[in-house]
């Protein structure tokens, strides 16, 4: 993620994105979150979570527009955005 690596495959793109200035242990141990959840997340380190969703649509995400906007903006009681992806293609 942190060098916005992309993968392609049947015409479809994901793009992965590192925020500027998002810190993060280099190797970390990775787990599944482990919790019943509509979408699936791993856990790396005890810093870090990847939310995958299971149904990708191309376009803006909501909720990475609003965890963006709040970063932006200051707001402390927030889990800090480190990371996203961005997907474009057909519907998955």
């Amino acid at each position: 993620m942190r060098d916005s690596s992309v993968a392609r495959a049947g015409g479809s793109t994901l793009t992965f994105r590192w925020a500027d200035g998002a810190d993060s242990e280099r190797d970390p141990d990775v787990r599944p979150m482990g919790v019943e959840q509509s979408n699936s997340s791993m856990v790396f380190g005890d810093e870090l979570v990847l939310k995958s969703f299971r149904r990708l649509e191309p376009g803006i995400n909501p909720e990475l527009e609003v965890l963006r906007f709040l970063a932006e903006h200051g707001f402390g009681n927030i889990a800090p955005l480190a990371g996203w992806y961005e997907y474009e293609g057909r519907l998955v």
